[in-house]
């Protein structure tokens, strides 16, 4: 990765994750270089949960949203709203939407990790204390195993795991404007959602020969799950150049889905040719 790349992390700050006990925890470096993480990631981790049997025998384990609000109001990270189970279940609904979309940093992460005092939550702390925190500093980002590579393979891990934010980042950037182009010149009508996956699928076919459900599935992924965490770079730079093409092209009047399959898939051969 070149100095620019760099520059860029810094200035548009960073997100990843990282793992625990087979739990991901997503985190964000922020632009003053305050390192934030993910409520319901955390709380996975701490221990703040509840399982069940299913009729299938196997557990489902979720987190105990009730125990997580009075902890995060103990700490002060949010305002009281009264007691939860007192409240309408809208009010419980939007404070539970609240808190999975919520971030903390690391000295409210530690505060709570004293109120849970379980076994679970001191050796998290305590990991992230001797672990993961330590690498943030360093290096501004954090990889599962990172503390027992060489420097190189440090700089080679980080160097992608960056690169790979930007490509993410800037991609989907060109589709949010591909989306817009299709508004503008297309004009779908409100029921018409479906249109603006006609002209993703000329995309994925052109790259990957498939339409995007099979291309996911065939990636193990569900239909929601987000294909730019799941791609290589290299991939992501093809998606993302090969949305800008068609949404150029677009925007010149062609609008016909052969047509456009047929000029993106010459400069796609063109383009591996290096032409």
């Amino acid at each position: 990765m070149d100095n620019n790349q760099e520059d860029m992390s810094q200035q548009i700050g960073f997100s990843d994750e990282f793992t625990y006990n087979d739990q991901p925890i997503k985190y964000e470096i922020t632009k003053d270089n305050t390192v934030r993480m993910y409520v319901e990631d955390c709380a996975l981790a701490l221990g703040v949960t509840q399982s069940k049997v299913l009729k299938d025998q196997t557990i489902s384990t979720t987190v105990r949203w009730e125990r997580v609000y009075e902890d995060l109001v103990g700490i002060e990270r949010i305002p009281n709203a009264g007691d939860l189970k007192s409240l309408s279940a809208e009010t419980k609904k939007n404070i539970r939407d609240e808190l999975k979309d919520m971030t903390i940093t690391e000295t409210q992460l530690y505060l709570w990790s004293f109120k849970v005092g379980s076994e679970q939550g001191k050796q998290f702390r305590n990991w992230l204390a001797t672990i993961v925190l330590p690498n943030l500093r360093q290096h501004g980002i954090y990889v599962t195993g990172m503390e027992s590579m060489s420097a190189e393979e440090v700089k080679s891990v980080t160097d992608q795991r960056i690169e790979r934010y930007i490509l993410r980042k800037f991609g989907i950037g060109i589709r949010r404007e591909l989306t817009d182009i299709i508004q503008k010149v297309i004009k779908p009508a409100p029921f018409e959602g479906y249109k603006y996956g006609i002209y993703t699928n000329v995309v994925y076919r052109v790259l990957f020969g498939m339409d995007c459900k099979p291309y996911k599935e065939s990636l193990g992924l569900a239909i929601k799950d987000s294909l730019r965490d799941s791609v290589s770079t290299t991939e992501i730079n093809n998606i993302t150049k090969a949305e800008d093409f068609m949404g150029n092209l677009i925007m010149s009047g062609m609008t016909d889905v052969s047509l456009l399959e047929n000029l993106m898939g010459n400069w796609f051969i063109n383009v591996n040719k290096g032409v």
